[in-house]
């Protein structure tokens, strides 16, 4: 898997990467209970109506909130 840019995300059905513009991403937190809050922060965007996540580190969300906004789950 290449290494991606912040504005990039991968297909993994395609195996290729492709660009999102900055207005379709946001930052949304995925339940998951391995996590001590119980919950992982990711950026998410469509691309032909499905979504795709990028995990983030949570030293990161709230700069990523600023940044691209937060999305509803």
């Amino acid at each position: 898997m290449p290494k991606l840019t912040q504005m990039q995300f991968y297909n993994v059905g395609t195996k290729k990467a492709f660009t999102a513009k900055k207005n379709d991403i946001d930052v949304v937190e995925i339940k998951n209970s391995n996590f001590p809050k119980g919950f992982v922060p990711a950026l998410r965007t469509f691309k032909n109506g499905k979504p795709f996540y990028k995990f983030i580190s949570p030293s990161k969300y709230v700069a990523m909130v600023k940044k691209f906004g937060e999305g509803n789950m």
